[in-house]
């Protein structure tokens, strides 16, 4: 258990910053083209609420 522990603390500040590359180089069209039906199973009718949605996942903590 020591050794899990000591990975993960030598290496969850680079799997963070990664995340967050990722996510700040995220465009409203990637993430429309990668979950066609995602919206509609979640019932998001509007653009705006797309935007609060996603907003409320990448801010979440």
């Amino acid at each position: 258990m020591d050794k899990v522990c000591h990975y993960v603390n030598e290496n969850i500040i680079q799997f963070h910053e990664s995340r967050i590359t990722i996510l700040s180089r995220l465009t409203l069209n990637q993430l429309l083209k990668n979950n066609p039906y995602l919206f509609q199973a979640k019932n998001i009718t509007k653009a705006s609420a797309v935007i609060e949605e996603t907003w409320e996942f990448v801010t979440a903590k």
